[in-house]
């Protein structure tokens, strides 16, 4: 997947999310299987290639997320200083997503804080959404 085309990396520079695609590696994942629980520490975002992913948070309310377009990042809690997953990620079909770690992902965004920020503004941007599709 060329993560270039994700609207996450847009107004990044080209070379930059080159060097963060290829410090990822590409997963399959079985149907049903749990790719990290709510709670778990947050090490790896991900990013569906094909598939089917519920999102799920099971607290007083509890509200699902399903992922099954190509490009759709999840497990962005791997991006905050010390966090951890706020859902579950379960497998609804066979999936291939590309996991980066959070180990090889924060030395690139240390060096560029420009990209960081907006990185960090798009991440915002997602996240605004999926609550608002909570809420409705």
């Amino acid at each position: 997947m060329n993560v270039a085309k994700l609207g996450l990396f847009d107004g990044i520079d080209s070379e930059l999310v080159q060097q963060i695609s290829d410090a990822g590696t590409t997963s399959t994942f079985k149907n049903d299987e749990t790719i990290f629980s709510k709670g778990d520490s947050a090490q790896t975002l991900y990013i569906l290639e094909q598939g089917d992913i519920d999102l799920s948070v099971k607290d007083a309310r509890h509200a699902a997320f399903n992922l099954s377009k190509p490009g759709e990042v999840f497990g962005w809690s791997s991006l905050a200083e010390n966090g951890v997953y706020a859902t579950t990620a379960t497998c609804r079909s066979m999936a291939t997503v590309r996991c980066i770690s959070k180990a090889d992902i924060d030395p690139i965004l240390k060096k560029n804080n420009k990209a960081a920020a907006l990185l960090y503004r798009r991440l915002g941007e997602h996240l605004s959404r999926q609550m608002l599709k909570v809420v409705q």
